[in-house]
């Protein structure tokens, strides 16, 4: 592991890989600034930053997980902090896309060993497993090396923890079971309108995942509030450009909140059929 000198990390626990990192982070001792926000994170929204970072004794560097703000990342440079962006997602005008997941990217620039790893008590191959599934999901997860047991135990782990966040997760699995009920298909696609007051887009990633463990058909999933997913599609990029939103899984993934007024199911079709 690297010298820890004037390393913190800046990280949310908003999702299994998020709360992954922190833990990681916490039982090697690596100095932690936790942020409580959930999805649609930004340093402009993180209470305090500044004052929080300043308080930080002898701080050089700062690794910042998933959580954008660019004047913000500027503001602290500006105070002589260099700032290191840990991110695999691409945001409105900030395109911060990369091959590896949020969590190996953290293993790697701190230098994380598997005997690092095995020493604080976890197991290497549910933490890489972990961020395949971050990465690419269920389906990457099946097509890696990893062992079936390994597979097993990552699914496992990784429903562990998300309950961990989200005490209403039995809940949250029951509304997505039954809206899964009332799927349809248009043609290639599955189209899932939730009524549920949770966003359960993850949700009905396990079922589909279930449903087809081998070339998913593309998803468009409805959320209660209007929030729009479209998943497993070349044409993510497309939708991106033609309507802003966000992209995630590799590109290949497209999403749009409520309140930006994201096209309707016909007009995605329309497009991905284009």
């Amino acid at each position: 592991m690297r010298n820890l000198t004037g390393w913190t990390v800046l990280c949310t626990t908003n999702d299994p890989e998020s709360l992954t990192i922190v833990r990681i982070a916490q039982a090697l001792h690596i100095p932690l600034v936790q942020s409580s926000q959930m999805h649609g994170a930004h340093l402009a929204q993180e209470p305090m930053l500044f004052e929080r970072v300043s308080e930080l004794a002898g701080i050089t560097d700062l690794a910042i997980v998933e959580i954008p703000g660019p004047s913000e990342e500027r503001a602290l440079e500006e105070r002589g902090i260099r700032v290191h962006i840990i991110d695999h997602h691409t945001y409105p005008n900030l395109d911060r896309m990369q091959s590896d997941a949020s969590l190996t990217q953290f293993l790697q620039l701190f230098e994380i060993t598997t005997e690092d790893l095995l020493r604080v008590g976890f197991d290497p191959e549910i933490v890489r497993g972990i961020a395949i599934i971050d990465q690419g999901f269920l389906w990457e997860l099946a097509a890696s090396n990893l062992s079936e047991e390994a597979k097993r135990a990552t699914r496992k782990k990784y429903t562990e923890l998300k309950a961990e966040i989200h005490p209403d997760q039995k809940e949250k699995e029951d509304d997505a079971l039954r809206m899964w009920k009332e799927r349809e298909m248009h043609g290639e696609f599955l189209v899932i309108r939730s009524t549920s007051k949770y966003h359960l887009r993850e949700e009905y990633s396990f079922l589909i995942a279930d449903a087809f463990p081998k070339n998913p058909p593309t998803s468009i999933i409805v959320e209660g509030d209007g929030r729009i997913s479209v998943q497993e599609t070349k044409k993510a990029e497309i939708l991106f450009q033609k309507y802003g939103g966000f992209l995630f899984g590799k590109k290949e993934c497209w999403g749009m909140l409520a309140k930006n007024n994201p096209p309707s199911v016909d007009k995605i079709i329309a497009n991905l059929r284009e």
